[in-house]
């Protein structure tokens, strides 16, 4: 009987052992490959969950800066009607962008970049308009100390009165001068029909006049009526259904619009509306009135 050789014919090298040799070597390289594969998954993983991470670090950082600055536009103090409602337009775009930050749900370092960007705008609004408080506070304040010396020097004037020769009359008389209210400041704006600030005039269609009325310690304080005349480039006097006549120096003359102040002799800024007819572009010549008197005169261009 011829024997089963378990050897082939090219060198005697056996075919079950070199088979199963060959196996090992490609399940070795497949396990080397889902190795490098699951670390190559693992380190990919962990950058987008360290991308996350830092994003949600920047938009609660933008979220706590825009809290803040909320609360500082919120903390400013100012009587100036004009600046007054700037900042309430600017803490209105605050809100504004914190809606859109709460909302925002696609997060990415440009996105980031550009609310950065829009919040370093706010700021930079906030930091001009405390700039512009303070220059007007120290204003007050230099105002505030030419009052106390022309109140000394009124005492003064005074007491020299009572030694003077001068008559009774004449007292008097220098005493109602000092004691007349003046203005400062005056300005006149075009309002669109939501009383915006517009910089044409033939797009308005009503007016405002800001001025400041002065402190004076020997002003009569209480409530007064301010009148005022807006002459417009064909040399007419403005007005509309609420204009009437005052008197002045006698006479009847008519107004564009009037305003019941109180007036306690400090600085008292003060805005007049009214609706304008024929608004157009050109010279515009203002007057205004008080307690009989024509308190001041300003010209204004309007474009």
């Amino acid at each position: 009987m011829e024997e089963y050789s378990q050897y082939d014919d090219m060198g005697g090298v056996p075919q079950q052992q070199s088979s199963l040799k060959g196996y090992k070597i490609v399940i070795g390289l497949m396990a080397l490959v889902m190795i490098g594969m699951s670390v190559l998954y693992y380190k990919q993983i962990q950058m987008l969950r360290g991308s996350s991470e830092e994003l949600t670090v920047e938009r609660d950082n933008l979220l706590a800066n825009l809290d803040s600055l909320k609360v500082d536009f919120n903390n400013i103090r100012t009587e100036n009607d004009t600046i007054r409602q700037q900042i309430s337009t600017e803490r209105f775009r605050a809100d504004s962008l914190m809606e859109q930050l709460k909302k925002e749900r696609g997060w990415s370092y440009a996105k980031v970049k550009k609310y950065e960007k829009e919040l370093s705008t706010l700021k930079g609004v906030l930091k001009g308009y405390i700039r512009q408080i303070d220059s007007l506070n120290q204003l007050n304040t230099r105002l505030v100390s030419e009052n106390a010396a022309m109140r000394r020097d009124i005492t003064g004037l005074r007491l020299r009165a009572d030694k003077a020769e001068e008559s009774q009359q004449e007292l008097q008389a220098q005493v109602r001068k000092a004691s007349v209210v003046t203005v400062r400041d005056i300005n006149l704006s075009a309002l669109n029909g939501k009383d915006q600030e517009v910089k044409k005039a033939r797009r308005a269609t009503n007016l405002r006049v800001d001025f400041i009325l002065n402190a004076n310690p020997l002003a009569q304080l209480g409530e007064r009526d301010v009148y005022v005349r807006v002459k417009g480039p064909n040399d007419m006097i403005l007005g509309n259904a609420n204009s009437g006549l005052f008197q002045y120096q006698g006479q009847k003359i008519n107004f564009s619009a009037k305003r019941t102040v109180d007036y306690q002799g400090e600085d008292l800024p003060v805005a007049i509306y009214f609706g304008g007819e024929s608004i157009t572009e050109g010279r515009y010549n203002i007057e205004l009135y008080m307690d009989g008197y024509l308190i001041g005169t300003n010209e204004i261009i309007l474009q």
